[in-house]
């Protein structure tokens, strides 16, 4: 209809149209987001090519925080000093004072790093909150883990990963998406060109050190308890990508006598084959669930890797979870059992659920240098760690 005014007539449209000369990339889009302080971290970290659109055919997804998250968290806005000098000192002093979410803060992960100057440090945030590839909510239903754009010495050269959990959706209420726990709180992901973007209520938490990961779970106390017992928890955790097969306090227990052996106070021959026995549990680079191979019908694929011991460990999935093999070991520990004892001590190493291996109880427990799985029950017990009747 016509709205008269003094100077002309008005005229409402169903659609605004496009200039031709107007074209949105990511940065536009993040700064109509009210994402203005990230959009200003990754330039000044020169990282800016992400979204300026200058690399088009580039597939990325991005976790972005808010300005309002990125000053709740760190202290600082879009309205401090235009050189960033006050933005890093803010950044570096929130990263030693300011916890997000326990033990798994971006203090005690930024703490971790190598010493490096404060932009060195930005960077690696920024890298962490870049994912490669595009990842709408299908996708991280099939692929929950996203490869950053960190990968650094720490772990071996391999991207650092994040971890997304997709909620189902309830009803006309769209599903819910968080990553490392920090909350998406867009209804769907903005797609601009080949770069997807999620709105994040706060900075992800970058994964902690391998102790301060590992010890939020009483669970696995006595394993943790077992690498200081056995003087290796320094040298596990300054290793550069690895993957912790973490057993649970049960399994070191149920153990009776040998356990009661392995934990003797000052015994030099009983801390060696502690060591041995922690190291048979650290594997020399990082495998995550995903990287695992699938058994099929026509495919019995184990993926085979080396142990800081040096004996060898497998892993393969199932439709029934994810396994770990190491024949060698437990039959050479049955081996020097008494024969009604064999069965016993070996079902305590096996899983029941797939004779021979044991199972993964959970997966992917990020670390700053690889990742840690839960073995649901048994322990690895390599060749070289002898336990006599």
């Amino acid at each position: 209809s016509d709205i008269v005014a003094r100077n002309g007539v008005a005229h409402g449209v169903s659609q605004v149209g496009r200039p031709d000369g107007l074209v949105f990339s990511p940065q536009k889009i993040l700064a109509g987001l009210n994402a203005t302080t990230f959009i200003r971290l990754l330039k000044e970290t020169e990282l800016g090519d992400y979204i300026d659109g200058s690399r088009p055919e580039r597939k990325t997804t991005l976790l972005v925080p808010t300005n309002r998250a990125m000053e709740d968290a760190f202290g600082y806005g879009l309205g401090d000093d235009a050189d960033g000098d006050q933005a890093t000192k803010a950044f570096i002093r929130a990263s030693s004072e300011h916890g997000l979410d326990g033990a798994s803060t971006i203090a005690s992960a930024l703490g971790a790093l190598p010493a490096g100057s404060p932009r060195e440090q930005q960077l690696e945030w920024a890298l962490y909150h870049i994912a490669e590839g595009q990842s709408g909510l299908e996708e991280l239903v099939r692929s929950p883990l996203l490869r950053t754009k960190l990968a650094a010495k720490w772990t071996g050269g391999k991207a650092q990963v994040v971890k997304a959990q997709v909620d189902q959706a309830h009803g006309t209420l769209s599903r819910h998406v968080s990553f490392n726990g920090a909350d998406n709180i867009l209804p769907e992901p903005v797609v601009v060109g080949n770069t997807t973007i999620y709105l994040l209520s706060s900075p992800m938490p970058t994964p902690p050190n391998l102790i301060s990961a590992l010890v939020q779970d009483l669970d696995l106390s006595l394993f943790v308890a077992a690498m200081g017992a056995s003087g290796t928890a320094d040298e596990i955790q300054h290793v550069n990508g690895v993957t912790v097969l973490a057993p649970v306090v049960n399994s070191f227990t149920s153990l009776d006598l040998v356990w009661s052996y392995l934990s003797l106070p000052g015994d030099s021959d009983a801390r060696t084959d502690l060591s041995r026995l922690i190291k048979s549990h650290i594997l020399k680079r990082p495998v995550y669930s995903d990287e695992i191979p699938l058994h099929t019908d026509s495919s019995a694929e184990t993926l085979t890797i080396e142990s800081l011991n040096g004996n060898k460990v497998g892993m393969y999935r199932t439709p029934h979870g994810v396994f770990v093999v190491s024949d060698q070991a437990d039959l050479m520990y049955s081996q020097r059992r008494k024969h009604q004892q064999r069965g016993e001590v070996h079902a305590r190493l096996a899983s029941v659920s797939d004779t021979g291996s044991l199972k993964l109880s959970e997966t992917d427990i990020l670390l700053r240098t690889g990742v840690a799985h839960v073995l649901e029950q048994g322990l690895i017990l390599p060749p070289n760690v002898d336990i006599t009747s």
